[in-house]
């Protein structure tokens, strides 16, 4: 019975100076991601694909970072082949990253590294190939960075740039959709004070 009382005591002295040290910050990230293969440019296009990143993130001391979010939008259709067959290549992401955020009084610079989990799904529209959809999952490392802007203590705005490692092999060709994404991103910050 002493056990308990004791470490709710103890939470209670220090409840306040833990709290500062913590934070939580949800947002989301808008812009385009670019793929690596050159095939894959040539048969989609080389223009590029507007996704949206939404997040969560905690930060807990000066300035360590653990976040979640996901990658949505990466749709693209194009024509394949000698025929000219109607295709779709569609990719999602689920991320951890995490990083430092180095802040002063409404300027903030981030770094943040970790992993996703994506999925890919890419369909042909050719009446004689039935057995071979491509439709996987492959974990791959990403690498992010950016700054934000805090115009009030519980709101922000930034740019962020993110690099995705991602090779996937389908068959016997191995295919980069990893590449570049470029983001302008608001989102609400709450720090526990």
């Amino acid at each position: 019975m002493r056990r308990p009382l004791l470490a709710a005591a103890l939470l209670l002295a220090l409840g306040p100076s833990l709290r500062a040290e913590i934070g939580l910050r949800a947002g989301a990230w808008f812009g385009p991601q670019l793929v690596n293969d050159a095939k894959i440019n040539d048969v989609y296009g080389k223009t590029q694909a507007f996704s949206v990143l939404p997040y969560l993130e905690a930060r807990f001391g000066p300035g360590l970072t653990l976040g979640a979010g996901s990658e949505l939008g990466y749709d693209r259709s194009g024509v394949i082949g000698a025929y000219n067959y109607a295709t779709r290549l569609q990719m999602s992401g689920i991320n951890i990253l995490a990083g430092y955020e180095f802040r002063t009084d409404r300027l903030a610079l981030f770094a943040q590294a970790g992993v996703g989990l994506y999925a890919y799904r890419q369909t042909v529209d050719n009446p004689n190939v039935t057995d071979m959809p491509v439709n996987a999952r492959k974990t791959a490392a990403l690498a992010a960075g950016g700054i934000k802007v805090y115009p009030m203590d519980a709101v922000f705005i930034g740019f962020e740039a993110r690099y995705v490692s991602l090779k996937v092999k389908p068959y016997d060709v191995t295919v980069d959709l990893g590449g570049w994404r470029f983001a302008v991103g608001v989102g609400l910050a709450l720090d526990f004070r």
